[in-house]
């Protein structure tokens, strides 16, 4: 009887154990920590152009440093302006650790998740916790 017991004390315990691995597996999944919500309005996009086909938030790096990337932060969601006047068919984000836009590459994953698209703005998230320069082109 005393052996049943340890036994199924120690089921008890294993179970319990599980349990407590799976809630500290599930916390640590999804939305971690707050997000800030960011308005970037066409006046900070001074080298912004396009027109009803296309748009950038900024060109591609010419090495005059005259037109800055928008500085993009961690555990952000960015509503982000745009002249379109349309909902864009296609949103391409590009990323570099240079404010200028030196040796960038194109977005993948968490680093900017399409929230929201719509004729007058697009919201992008940066789930991670890095720094990163932003190029956002729609067409």
């Amino acid at each position: 009887m005393t052996n049943d017991r340890t036994m199924r004390g120690a089921r008890l315990a294993t179970s319990l154990r599980f349990l407590g691995l799976v809630a500290l597996a599930a916390a640590g999944c999804g939305e971690a920590g707050a997000q800030t919500v960011v308005e970037v309005g066409l006046d900070e996009l001074p080298c912004a152009s396009g027109d009803a086909s296309g748009w950038e938030s900024t060109s591609w790096p010419d090495g005059s440093g005259a037109c800055p990337w928008l500085r993009y932060e961690g555990r952000a969601t960015y509503r982000i302006a745009h002249e379109r006047g349309s909902v864009p068919r296609n949103v391409n984000a590009y990323l570099s650790f240079d404010e200028a836009g030196n040796a960038s590459a194109a977005s993948a994953g968490d680093m900017v998740r399409i929230v929201s698209v719509t004729s007058t703005h697009v919201e992008l998230r940066n789930a991670t916790n890095q720094r990163f320069f932003l190029r956002v082109v729609l067409d």
